[in-house]
């Protein structure tokens, strides 16, 4: 009965995300980007860092990405500013200036 009222907890809690348009986009800047690339390159670049422990410190930093396309994961600055950084299956990140339609689309609103 227990697992049963779990399980129930569980879809409403997914279904009451998706209504609401998923969980919030945390607003992101150049300059996040910028610290998390530098942070993991200086200091998570040992053989014994897996690429799970940078994802997690990079998601830490900036939230939940904005965009998943595959195993790659994206976060955008607003539209204005116009910045992303790019997450691979293998932890390392990249950044620079993004298409203004891209953050229009997956950016935060200012």
């Amino acid at each position: 009965m227990t697992r049963r009222f779990g399980r129930m907890a569980l879809v409403l809690s997914v279904t009451t995300l998706v209504a609401c348009g998923g969980p919030k986009k945390k607003n992101v800047t150049k300059q996040d980007f910028q610290a998390v690339t530098e942070y993991v390159d200086r200091n998570m670049r040992a053989p014994a860092i897996t690429p799970e422990e940078r994802r997690k410190y990079t998601v830490s930093q900036l939230g939940g990405p904005h965009r998943v396309d595959g195993d790659v994961e994206y976060w955008y600055s607003t539209a204005a500013d116009c910045y992303y950084l790019q997450l691979g299956e293998d932890g390392w990140a990249s950044w620079g200036t993004g298409a203004t339609k891209d953050c229009k689309k997956w950016g935060v609103k200012p």
